[in-house]
């Protein structure tokens, strides 16, 4: 269809017809030709067409995109935009109107931050799928003390971290180390720890008597049998040895005492001692008693005399007599008059009333 440079298109001149004369087919066939030119053919873009035979040529002709193009462009467009870190409440976001044939709509921030409340939270917690045993790898989310910035975190730290603070309950039984800062209390009767194999049997326990009963106070036993105990009286008892130092001197169950200062046992370095201090003492006395013996003058302490007894009546061995009435004489009797010995004597023979030979015998100083 022929057009002008602006792509209008005129009628030719000789098309208008008139009232009673005849219509040449000049007049009709060049515009039919023309009409029928523009609807089989491509109009251009400048006459309102899309100058394609197709819709794909149609699109490229007028720089359009096709439904799936331009939801890929939108994608590629929102993937390309500066992000913000923080919305506030005035920024918009873009949504699809699920009510409104799936229109894309605009809403304000703060209205989007208004549904996010701990309501519709707990409402898709509680909808969420369970799991009884979580893994390792597994995320918690919560949030941050003093604020509320949320946070993910896994199963495995969380467990990491109660490890350090709780024992771990394994099939009803705690494990792990036990350690206490402060007090720690057992309210009983009698209670007590006690320490068990792998085969559970009890190999040890502590026990208190918290009644006093029987005095027992804290008691130590080996399975069944006490092995020592703490009593409320003061006393502690020990039925086996008690160790001191590094561990090789030691009382045993008899009192005697064991260590490297006595060689072994206490009673058996006492009794060597008292054996060697005795035979010093009998070395020591003998050597004496020969000195005092070889040094013995008449008159001494424990030295013998010749005496006559002044005295009347008889004497008989073991007399104690008093030297006042002794005189010192010969075996004949002879008499001295000298000063009498001082002291007291006992008889070692007879003295009797006869002759003067009969009164003399020897007597013993005992004092």
């Amino acid at each position: 269809m022929p057009r002008n440079g602006q792509g209008v298109y005129s009628l030719p001149p000789v098309y208008e017809a008139v009232t009673g004369e005849t219509i040449e087919a000049q007049q009709h066939n060049v515009p039919l030709e023309d009409i029928a030119s523009d609807l089989n053919n491509a109009r251009p873009i400048s006459t309102g067409g899309t100058g394609g035979q197709s819709a794909t040529q149609a699109r490229e002709n007028l720089d359009v995109y096709s439904k799936t193009e331009s939801v890929q462009a939108a994608k590629d467009a929102i993937g390309e935009l500066e992000a913000k870190e923080t919305p506030v409440d005035a920024d918009s976001v873009v949504i699809v109107d699920s009510e409104d044939g799936n229109k894309p709509k605009k809403s304000l921030w703060s209205k989007v931050k208004a549904l996010v409340n701990t309501a519709s939270v707990g409402a898709a917690v509680a909808g969420a799928n369970g799991k009884e045993t979580p893994e390792d790898g597994d995320f918690f989310a919560g949030v941050g003390a003093g604020g509320s910035t949320m946070f993910k975190t896994t199963w495995g730290n969380i467990k990491a971290a109660l490890d350090l603070r709780f024992l771990r309950l394994v099939g009803g039984t705690l494990t792990g180390q036990l350690v206490s800062l402060a007090n720690m209390y057992i309210q009983k009767d009698v209670p007590r720890f006690l320490f068990i194999s792998p085969s559970g049997a009890v190999e040890w326990s502590l026990q208190a008597n918290i009644t006093n009963t029987n005095n027992l106070g804290f008691q130590i036993k080996w399975g069944s049998v006490e092995i020592g105990s703490f009593k409320t009286d003061g006393s502690f008892t020990a039925f086996g040895l008690v160790y001191a130092g590094n561990g090789t001197a030691f009382l045993s169950g008899t009192g005697d005492i064991n260590g490297a200062q006595w060689g072994g046992y206490l009673s058996e370095y006492l009794n060597t001692q008292i054996a060697a201090l005795n035979a010093t003492i009998e070395t020591r006395s003998y050597q004496r008693t020969q000195d005092f013996l070889v040094n013995q003058v008449p008159g001494s302490l424990g030295s013998y005399g010749f005496f006559y007894y002044t005295g009347s009546g008889i004497v008989t061995p073991g007399t104690a007599i008093a030297g006042s009435q002794l005189v010192w004489s010969s075996a004949w009797g002879n008499s001295s008059t000298g000063s009498p010995p001082t002291g007291s004597y006992y008889s070692m023979g007879y003295c009797d009333a006869g002759p003067q030979t009969a009164r003399t015998t020897l007597f013993l100083r005992r004092a």
